[in-house]
């Protein structure tokens, strides 16, 4: 059977080594695919054909699919490029025959003189733009909406009796020791900046927190019990957005095309790297951290109370 993806010629391919989760996946294809722009035949990727991602190839990279396989094979003479410096440094990629990506390229010169490419090939699926417009009207209908994302970077360790929903004992815990933990300082400073009519928007890989976390104003929807593919496309096609430090929502509102939208950004973001990389347009606000006034993020949460249990 003829294969249905295009056949590169012998050895002017690239292949990018898939990293991390959803946000870093961004990263990587994009400057993967804005080398095929430039001149490479084809780009595959190692990590597509992994089972435990099949959202993201669902929900994301349908036509990154189309265009190429996930790749499994190792060209003879590859030529291996791995980016230097931290993940947010930007190096000129050499061209070779043969080349192979390692890093995670979260800088916008690798990518982003091809924007409108990128954001067709990331085409929201019909299926999914079909349920967020048919439950969540509202994103789409006022410009008096902000979508705003908090992703906690506090984990619970294996605890069978932990509901998500539900208070926390400490013993089970974990915390980021790569990236800042926002406070209410950040979310406080951003969400002032909308009018007091504004409607927020809160999506979160853990509602209960946010709740905790942000302030709390005059219009708000929590959205909770949706898949992660939902709280990405709200705060994609919202008119405004307040995003967390995460590369989710980094993705999720560079890839937003609406007339005059406004960006809310926290400079805070990694623990030990200087700074982030943003579009000129976004709005950048320093704030206090968790790290700038706790030793530990543990005594953060105690002393907001956010748990309550036996000992």
């Amino acid at each position: 059977m003829q294969s249905v993806y295009p056949q590169p010629r012998a050895d002017f391919v690239v292949t990018a080594d898939l990293l991390g989760e959803l946000g870093n996946w961004f990263f990587i294809i994009s400057t993967a695919e804005t080398l095929v722009k430039e001149g490479y035949d084809v780009a595959f990727f190692k990590g597509l054909e992994d089972p435990k991602f099949s959202d993201y190839k669902t929900h994301f990279f349908q036509k990154v699919l189309a265009e190429c396989p996930p790749s499994i094979r190792v060209y003879p003479r590859e030529k291996l490029y791995t980016q230097r410096g931290d993940v947010t440094s930007y190096c000129s990629i050499p061209k070779n025959y043969n080349l192979r990506l390692k890093g995670h390229f979260v800088n916008l010169k690798y990518f982003d003189k091809h924007r409108d490419h990128l954001i067709d090939l990331f085409e929201t699926p019909s299926l999914d733009l079909e349920y967020i417009k048919k439950k969540y009207p509202v994103v789409f209908e006022s410009k008096q909406i902000c979508a705003v994302h908090y992703r906690h970077y506090i984990r619970s360790l294996d605890d069978p009796k932990r509901d998500k929903n539900q208070l926390i004992n400490p013993k089970y815990l974990k915390h980021s020791t790569i990236f800042c933990h926002l406070d209410t300082d950040y979310y406080e400073k951003a969400m002032n900046i909308f009018g007091d009519d504004t409607l927020f928007i809160v999506v979160s890989d853990d509602p209960w927190m946010a709740k905790k976390v942000l302030p709390m104003k005059k219009n708000m929807l929590f959205i909770e019990n949706e898949p992660f593919w939902v709280d990405f496309n709200i705060l994609r096609y919202s008119p405004n957005a307040i995003i967390g430090n995460s590369t989710f929502s980094w993705w999720a509102t560079y890839l937003n095309n609406s007339d005059n939208k406004k960006v809310v950004a926290p400079t805070s973001w990694y623990r030990n790297i200087e700074k982030m990389v943003f579009p000129d347009d976004w709005i950048k606000i320093d704030s206090v951290t968790v790290e700038d006034t706790y030793k530990d993020p543990m005594e953060w949460l105690l002393e907001k109370e956010f748990h309550d249990f036996e000992t």
